[in-house]
């Protein structure tokens, strides 16, 4: 046993106590003002420190996302020499949710101002890195370039500009950033299957963790891109359980091949889809089917890799549950308009 393991587990050990208990989502959940549950929590960090500067509605993304990113700082400072390179792979999904969010603003003519709450950073530390690779600095001063070709200019060292700049001159003519946003999803799962090593002999759950992961975003892409014409198998990533060639043929057989793939039931994903034509039904409902399989799993490993991806992923499920309620009490839907909010309540509480 590695003993930066040991370390690495009694920390995040000692920081999992501070997730949300039940009964404090129940109150969030039955009416109660949901800063007022969460400043006694360990959210009120990022209430103290931004509350001042933002307003409700921007005021909840912001601290989510900030609490979110501090956290997942914390649990990748001291990793393990085998786990360090994979852990820090995948949080750098952030890194390219943030630059999709940013070339999205330059192609629909959005400011800085409109953006910036949406930015996953540590907003809590004016200088803190989030994922080791940029800054809240760096992305603020990105998100200040004038077009999409000064944003590629300047992601080229932090080694995202040359996965974009081959696609620059169509986005010029069509402001279709689509095929860098594919090009950045591509390389983000290549590295991940390039940095995963056996090291312990605990890591097979998480490998097959990440060959799942690789299935539903391949069915998400191949949902996207119906009616975009093309080869599916294009845009798709090998290296996941399920053939490319069978999830492409979703593009063509329609949605109800899923369940038959995956061997899921969906059913609530398939009518919503089918009602309201949102992707995201079943961007969600494979997320959610991800956790439900591996975050128990992962919390059992005990001193091992697994501990810590539970450990962000548990964080993640949180922000989206929070998100969600704060969502459904904003728009006044109620929690039974949210789709699969109570599964993922569920799910939360099953993880204690």
């Amino acid at each position: 046993m590695d003993p930066t393991y040991s370390g690495v587990y009694g920390k995040l050990k000692a920081e999992s106590a501070n997730f949300l208990s039940k009964s404090q989502i129940d109150d969030i959940v039955g009416g109660k003002d949901m800063l007022e549950v969460l400043k006694d929590t360990s959210y009120g960090v990022e209430i103290n420190s931004l509350s001042a500067l933002y307003k409700t509605p921007d005021l909840i993304d912001v601290i989510l996302n900030a609490h979110l990113a501090r956290l997942t700082r914390t649990a990748t400072e001291s990793l393990p020499t085998a786990a360090g390179p994979f852990v820090r792979a995948y949080i750098s999904k952030w890194d390219i949710e943030n630059i999709k969010l940013i070339l999205s603003s330059k192609a629909l003519g959005y400011t800085v101002s409109q953006t910036d709450v949406l930015l996953l950073i540590n907003q809590v530390s004016a200088a803190g890195t989030f994922s080791g690779v940029m800054s809240k600095e760096d992305y603020l001063n990105i998100e200040k370039e004038n077009s999409i070709e000064g944003v590629v200019n300047s992601l080229f060292k932090y080694g995202y500009g040359g996965i974009l700049s081959k696609y620059l001159e169509e986005v010029k003519k069509s402001e279709d950033i689509s095929k860098m946003v594919v090009a950045l999803e591509t390389n983000y799962y290549d590295s991940l299957i390039d940095k995963f090593r056996f090291y312990e002999g605990s890591e097979w759950p998480v490998r097959e963790f990440l060959l799942d992961s690789i299935d539903s975003h391949n069915i998400i892409t191949t949902l996207k891109g119906i009616g975009l014409g093309g080869n599916p198998e294009e845009y798709l990533i090998k290296g996941g359980k399920i053939p490319i060639q069978k999830i492409a043929e979703i593009a063509t057989n329609g949605v109800e091949m899923i369940p038959e793939i995956t061997g899921l039931k969906l059913d609530e994903a398939m009518s919503a889809y089918k009602e309201k034509g949102f992707v995201s039904y079943f961007e969600i409902a494979l997320n959610l089917e991800l956790h439900k399989k591996y975050l128990r799993l992962f919390k059992d490993l005990g001193i091992s890799l697994g501990f810590i991806m539970y450990f962000i992923l548990r964080l993640e499920l949180e922000k989206n549950l929070l998100r969600s309620i704060w969502f459904s009490k904003y728009y006044g839907l109620g929690v039974s308009k949210i789709p699969y909010l109570t599964a993922i309540k569920e799910v939360v509480y099953a993880l204690g």
